[in-house]
């Protein structure tokens, strides 16, 4: 069995946004996609998560002994898939790149989780959204 991620669960949920039908290989998965189907729907109530999300990215590094983007699977929720499918994307992202260039824990965070997302949104023949506001 394949090893469980965020980042391959997300890919997951994109493609197969109600859990089912899911292919055998994931079924053990099943708990884990409907607890972020939910809490992706939770977070989709709030008008503003969006812009929410990204102000509070710091400008510069985490001033934390444990970096902001840590454990902190609400913002891959809203960062892949609700943003970029939103009818207004978060605008400029420059204020996370700018923070994962000067954040070495945040940056060690967020490359896994985005490596492994994309991979497997290829493995499912799916595509990396684009955000309707680009």
């Amino acid at each position: 069995m394949e090893e469980v991620s965020l980042g391959k669960a997300l890919a997951l949920l994109q493609v197969y946004p109600d859990c089912n039908p899911l292919p055998p290989a994931y079924e053990p998965w099943r708990d884990l996609l409907l607890s972020l189907r939910e809490r992706r729907e939770q977070l989709q109530a709030d008008a503003d998560i969006i812009s929410k999300t990204f102000i509070a990215i710091p400008a510069q590094g985490c001033e934390m002994e444990q970096g902001l983007l840590a454990g902190n699977s609400d913002f891959f929720l809203v960062y892949l898939l609700i943003a970029p499918f939103a009818e207004t994307g978060p605008g400029d992202c420059l204020r996370l790149f700018q923070h994962l260039n000067g954040c070495y824990m945040c940056f060690e965070e967020y490359s896994p989780v985005f490596r492994d997302y994309y991979y497997m949104l290829q493995d499912l023949g799916g595509s990396v959204p684009i955000s309707k506001s680009h």
